[in-house]
């Protein structure tokens, strides 16, 4: 992490290689348990790229507190995107950001 004086905010980056072993939501969480230890708090998160539909249906679900296999994909995503701060930075327009839906317009 390394502090952005321009934006009155720190940044904190980091490469999920396997989102089925680090998902999203629990990076999310980690880092937030770090902020919250040094005094401070997470506001929002960024992606860069495309993301994969399963990561987000896992955060969704762990944001709603339900199966991520019974969830309607729509409303697990938004919840995902809620929970993760992704409109934050930039507004998150999930059919250009999931993988999926991305190669389903193709």
């Amino acid at each position: 992490g390394w502090g952005m004086p321009s934006y009155g905010h720190a940044q904190v980056s980091l490469n999920v290689l396997d989102h089925t072993v680090t998902p999203l939501h629990v990076a999310w969480q980690v880092v937030g348990e770090e902020a919250q230890a040094l005094g401070t708090r997470v506001i929002g998160s960024e992606l860069i790229g495309l993301v994969p539909l399963d990561a987000l249906r896992a955060a969704g679900a762990a944001a709603l507190g339900v199966d991520a296999a019974a969830g309607d994909d729509g409303a697990l995503v938004d919840a995902a995107v809620r929970l993760l701060g992704l409109g934050a930075v930039h507004p998150f327009v999930a059919r250009e950001r999931v993988l999926e839906w991305v190669i389903d317009q193709a």
